[in-house]
């Protein structure tokens, strides 16, 4: 958190205004701006020192179990679950725990987050995860992602352009896990902006456990360096792996391997670029939790400056309105 660097503003703009004001009340009424300000960061802090970080050995969703890699911090589902919706105002996202790597906090723009996520949704067959075209699959992404942006503009949203992949794509078949990294750019009337989404699907007997890194576009190679560490460090139960899958007693997903990317259904008779309404709104929910995740992450870092230019814009237009009303006063 920037809170040093704020408090280390203000004080410089006191000083700034005692030189200025002619006004004891001006400066009287800039301190109490300040001192109410101070008293929100402190709250934050509050906040802050108030998460429980935990390291060690941990449950994800009594399904997995995670040995938090050095340097990193881990936040179990209730807690994540209020950073995600209360902190960050990502509304449709949900977890079952959240990394914070070296440097992350809540408020801070250094470091990246990772929030896992169980989904029971059944086993995944990886029968044909060799045959997959990821390029076509990037081209049918960004179908998705424009029927997406039509959705998106009519509920007065701003739009999310998948780029590329941001780095190849591939299936791990050893291990069961899929790896894609896509290049986003989200635009809020400011210029573009580019962002990281970075995925990895745990395969399990009954489910698949996701692994969403929330960083930066330039945290690539960091992330791709702290990848080894991060993946060996989670695992599933006891009975819960891939190998486990029992045809007689568990369900199949209705998704194959490249379905976990698209959301597209095995088998499904809707050809690409005609998905039916209900697709189409669960593609523009992905596309809003992706871009919320993105987004959150970079605004962040920016919120105590917001606050300080505020703060200055505040105590400029108090001490010229004091200052031109005493102008009208002696005229």
């Amino acid at each position: 958190m920037n809170v040093a660097k704020l408090r280390l503003g203000l004080l410089f703009l006191l000083a700034s205004l005692s030189v200025i004001a002619q006004e004891d009340a001006v400066l009287e009424e800039a301190e109490d701006v300040a001192v109410s300000l101070t008293d929100q960061l402190n709250s934050l802090q509050q906040i802050e020192a108030q998460i429980d970080y935990q390291t060690g050995e941990v449950e994800v969703a009594s399904v997995a179990r995670l040995k938090v890699p050095p340097g990193f911090r881990f936040v179990q589902d209730n807690q994540a679950e209020f950073i995600l919706k209360e902190i960050w105002e990502n509304l449709n996202s949900s977890s079952d725990g959240m990394l914070f790597s070296k440097g992350a906090s809540l408020f801070g723009k250094e470091g990246y987050t990772i929030n896992l996520k169980y989904k029971s949704s059944g086993f995944v067959s990886d029968e044909d995860a060799n045959k997959i075209d990821y390029e076509q699959l990037l081209e049918e992404m960004k179908q998705q992602n424009e029927r997406a942006n039509e959705a998106r503009k009519k509920r007065g949203m701003f739009p999310v352009k998948l780029v590329d992949w941001a780095d190849a794509p591939f299936y791990d078949a050893k291990n069961k896990r899929l790896h894609w990294a896509k290049e986003v750019v989200y635009n809020m009337g400011d210029g573009p902006e580019s962002a990281l989404n970075y995925a990895i699907r745990f395969l399990g007997r009954k489910g698949v456990l996701e692994m969403n890194f929330v960083g930066e576009l330039g945290q690539l190679e960091q992330i791709k360096k702290d990848l080894p560490r991060v993946l060996n460090s989670l695992e599933f139960n006891e009975g819960w792996s891939y190998e486990d899958f029992d045809p007689a007693l568990d369900k199949t997903a209705d998704v194959g391997v490249a379905g976990l990317i698209t959301g597209k259904k095995r088998d499904s008779s809707v050809p690409i670029g005609a998905k039916d309404s209900t697709q189409a709104e669960e593609e523009t929910e992905a596309s809003e939790n992706e871009a919320s995740d993105s987004f959150a992450n970079q605004i962040n870092g920016m919120w105590p400056w917001f606050i300080a230019f505020g703060l200055l814009l505040f105590v400029l237009m108090f001490f010229f309105g004091k200052r031109n009303a005493k102008k009208n006063q002696s005229s």
